[in-house]
């Protein structure tokens, strides 16, 4: 604990360690977009024209776009890696591909933290390992790295999956409702019995070309509109579980930031303390020493002029000085007193509540 009191009276503030992370909650969340917070599901009937649906969209084309590359690199990565697992130059190649896999990763974060309404923490950042065959395996075995390249393996036939079945939902619905519109521009088209019909063809006979069964296609495609977003919410929860299990920090790696923060809050709170110390003595106990010195001096000087010339020595100046000397030798003892409680108040034995208290009472207010 930091030095409780100092040479004014006053106790600096104690320096706080930061706090430990929950057992199920990330130490520190990062910063999410206002957008990007979700308050749960929108209701069913604003379902299709709220924002977090078309955004949840907009994150299937992305990761439609990606999943391609993504699937490349990750599929490259493991077979380099085994490729020139034959020599130690070629394995440290292969780390640096694989720690490639961050980059992909946290551009899977953000894009799930900005269209999904995800708060992912950011991992810890990696800390290269002294000496040759640790760093080596700090690389090889950089787990965000692996958890990476796992989620763009497993989510390439999902990225496809959920953008197809999500696209032909939502063109459906948008083409039944709106059939009666563009069907004029649709060729003619011969039935089994010869006539000739305009519209869409459901089977050799059936032709979407009367008033009813327009009305008919139209509800069909608003009840698949309606639809879409529950059946596209599947594949993007999917997607939030996926990117909260893989792309999210492990808790041993929170513990493990947790305590490098505690160490150096420990570090900092010991360096301040004994530059706290130093000033202390510099500024106050060593300047107090300096003045008895002076004032022992000129005692010796009135003694010795005293001893040597023809006046005698005058007693009362002599007195003040010697008096002036012993008021500052016990200023000065009771300020090493001051700063050895300080190091280690005894108040702190009987509990963080009585050293408040005692704390309290010394203080100016």
């Amino acid at each position: 604990m930091t030095s409780m009191t100092s040479t004014d009276g006053q106790v600096p503030p104690p320096a706080t360690p930061p706090t430990p992370p929950p057992a199920t909650q990330p130490a520190e969340r990062p910063a999410v977009s206002p957008r990007a917070t979700s308050d749960g599901a929108p209701p069913f009937l604003l379902a299709p024209f709220d924002g977090r649906t078309w955004r949840a969209y907009g994150f299937l084309w992305l990761a439609l776009l990606l999943a391609p590359f993504a699937l490349a690199y990750a599929l490259f990565t493991v077979s380099f890696m085994a490729g020139v697992a034959v020599t130690v130059v070629g394995l440290f190649v292969a780390g640096g591909v694989l720690l490639g896999a961050r980059g992909w990763a946290s551009v899977y974060r953000r894009m799930a933290v900005r269209y999904l309404g995800v708060e992912i923490a950011e991992p810890a950042p990696r800390q290269p390992r002294k000496g040759f065959w640790r760093r080596l395996g700090g690389m090889l075995g950089d787990a965000t790295a692996w958890r990476g390249l796992l989620y763009m393996v497993v989510t390439f036939p999902l990225a496809i999956a959920a953008f197809v079945v999500s696209t032909v939902f939502l063109a459906v619905a948008l083409g039944g409702m709106t059939h009666w519109f563009w069907s004029r521009w649709l060729p003619l088209q011969q039935a089994g019995d010869g006539t000739w019909h305009r519209g869409a063809s459901f089977g050799t006979d059936w032709f979407v070309d009367t008033p009813a069964r327009q009305l008919l296609l139209a509800a069909v495609g608003l009840i698949l509109f309606y639809l879409w977003p529950q059946v596209q919410s599947l594949f993007v929860g999917l997607f939030r579980m996926l990117a909260e299990g893989l792309l999210s920090p492990t808790r041993a790696s929170l513990r493990v930031a947790y305590a490098e923060r505690a160490r150096a809050v420990t570090v900092e709170d010991a360096d301040e303390r004994l530059r706290r110390i130093e000033r202390d003595l510099h500024d106050g106990t060593q300047a107090h020493l300096v003045a008895v010195a002076m004032q022992i001096g000129e005692a010796r000087e009135l003694l010795r002029d005293g001893t040597d010339g023809t006046d005698g020595i005058d007693t009362a100046e002599l007195a003040a000085v010697l008096e002036t000397a012993h008021s500052s030798t016990k200023d000065t003892l009771a300020e090493l007193r001051e700063l050895a409680r300080g190091i280690r108040p005894p108040a702190l034995d009987a509990g963080l509540a009585v050293a408040l208290e005692t704390l309290a009472a010394r203080a100016a207010l």
